[in-house]
């Protein structure tokens, strides 16, 4: 069984592969905007892909023998993609502003530097987590581009208070548990050295840190708004 190899030639594979995804939903937006029925159809086909990777793991999960516990859907990539494909179903753009930042961003650190349980190509749980953080980004950008979903500071706000209530209550369950949800009890690769140094309040300042990442979708998001503005105008 092949060992996953952070930007291996794998990984760096799917790395190309997504960029060029996220290009061709760059450029066909609106395309894909104009026509109604294949805008719908794709809302429905991603919620439905969402839903069969996030089963396809629990059924990997349960196969080998892994704590139902840890299969909880408590980190930050897992809370998005339940607000996905409720806010695909419905088309809601409330759902959506507590999900774009988060997910954006968190799903392209996974696709950067998680590893899929140390398991490389060809492996299902390789396909499984790449696809499926993937398309979180791919998801969340249809909804900025073809569904014209807006987000302003004041809704980031909001996120961002509905994020720290979720980190309390999962740093109680982490606690009860001695699970490690959100790296909360246990930093990942690469910024172990940070709890080396902070113990564990290493989480107080990267969360701040992390308040100003998240936040980065939102910008480009709106200068890309405010430019096409200037264009119609």
């Amino acid at each position: 069984m092949n060992e996953f190899k952070i930007f291996g030639v794998t990984h760096l594979g799917f790395l190309v592969f997504e960029g060029l995804m996220i290009l061709l939903l760059c450029v066909m937006h609106k395309k894909i905007k104009e026509n109604k029925k294949l805008t719908a159809f794709l809302r429905y086909a991603f919620a439905i892909f969402h839903i069969g990777f996030e089963i396809s793991y629990y059924i990997w999960a349960a196969n080998i023998g892994r704590p139902f516990l840890k299969t909880f859907p408590l980190e930050l990539c897992g809370i998005g993609l339940y607000l996905s494909v409720i806010f695909l179903i419905l088309d809601s753009e409330k759902l959506w502003q507590y999900s774009f930042p988060i997910t954006i961003i968190g799903a392209a650190l996974a696709c950067l530097f998680g590893s899929p349980d140390g398991l490389d190509f060809p492996h299902f749980r390789f396909f499984q987590f790449f696809a499926g953080h993937g398309l979180l980004i791919i998801t969340n950008l249809f909804g900025a581009l073809v569904l014209d979903y807006k987000m302003g500071f004041k809704e980031f706000k909001k996120t961002m208070i509905a994020l720290y209530i979720t980190v309390t209550f999962t740093f109680v369950i982490d606690k009860i548990t001695g699970a490690n949800f959100m790296f909360l009890n246990e930093a990942p690769f690469p910024i172990e050295f940070l709890q080396d140094y902070l113990g564990s309040f290493y989480i107080i300042p990267l969360f701040f840190v992390l308040s100003a990442v998240y936040y980065l979708p939102v910008y480009f998001l709106n200068l890309k708004t405010k430019k096409l503005v200037k264009v119609e105008n």
